[in-house]
């Protein structure tokens, strides 16, 4: 079974779920548009896949607000955020020995910016960060407990939280966290 990071947060710490599902699904569909222009940008190193969408006679409103705040954020802290900045994609394998379902696994895909030159990763959010601490220690107990298939940077120094929905960051020491125990995450993992 594949589950977003977010998804993992949303069961282990019982966040709710929007009572409209047609909000709920418009929203994902923003997200995902959102996070597709800004790999194609980060890709291509070149800010014409956003230039392009702001530029289309129908675009989704949220998709402007959030790739606007996304870019207010990277310009606040980088010269040129484009080089700055590069994509790190991994899956988190949660073996089936761990799990008291019959499932065969469960992957855990987390996706996220590095800032190699500062030692920084950080996470995009589309809704306030008002748990970043429990959320870092559970990603970072996912990534001491479980298999990370790509390789997990070095020597950070600093998770930062990108509030794309508000257009606020918020950063924590990376050291000053732990991991969530083991037995939190597998309750979360054999209930999803």
């Amino acid at each position: 079974m594949r589950v977003p990071l977010y998804k993992f947060y949303k069961t282990m710490f019982g966040y709710p779920t929007n009572s409209s599902p047609r909000k709920s699904l418009l929203f994902a569909f923003s997200i995902k548009d959102t996070l597709d222009i800004l790999t194609q940008s980060i890709n291509t190193q070149s800010y014409n896949p956003i230039l392009e969408y702001f530029e289309q006679d129908i675009t989704n409103s949220l998709v402007v607000k959030f790739l606007n705040n996304t870019l207010d954020l990277a310009h606040s802290e980088y010269t040129n955020p484009l080089e700055a900045l590069k994509l790190y994609n991994t899956n988190i394998v949660i073996d089936k020995s761990y799990l008291i379902t019959n499932r065969k696994n469960i992957i855990v895909s987390v996706g996220c910016l590095i800032d190699d030159k500062n030692h920084k990763l950080i996470q995009l959010t589309f809704t306030k960060p008002n748990n970043m601490n429990d959320e870092i220690s559970a990603l970072i107990g996912l990534k001491e407990y479980f298999h990370v298939t790509n390789p997990w940077p070095k020597q950070l120094k600093s998770i930062c939280y990108w509030d794309v929905s508000n257009g606020i960051s918020i950063c924590t020491d990376y050291d000053s966290l732990t991991p969530i125990s083991i037995d939190r995450i597998l309750n979360t993992a054999n209930s999803l």
